[in-house]
């Protein structure tokens, strides 16, 4: 049930309770000392302790498998074009895009 499903008169007492509590927090001594330190030691002594994932052979050997996905870049040391032809655009000549004659 949504905030808005409720009735206005249990919304407006949720209301002043949580007025009440804010009120509480930004008066007590270690948040106006050090606000983000009170967080975090509230939050350290409130929520459980995040889980590590376990491995279960330990660390792998080799090649992670981002490296086994990217295929080997040959290098053309001869001049600038690309593996399409020597002018670079993928065996279209000098006509660019969409110059010359038109494709049947």
């Amino acid at each position: 049930m949504s905030a808005m499903q409720l009735p206005r008169r249990v919304r407006d007492g949720i209301e002043i309770e949580e007025i009440a509590q804010l009120k509480a927090v930004v008066g007590h001594a270690n948040y106006k000392a050090n606000p983000f330190l009170a967080l975090q030691q509230h939050l350290n002594s409130t929520l459980p302790p995040p889980e590590v994932p376990k491995r279960l052979h330990g660390k792998k050997k080799g090649k992670s498998k981002q490296q086994q996905r990217q295929p080997q870049r040959r290098s053309n040391s001869n001049n600038n074009s690309s593996r399409h032809g020597r002018d670079g655009g993928g065996g279209r000549g000098n006509r660019g895009r969409r110059g010359g004659k038109a494709r049947h």
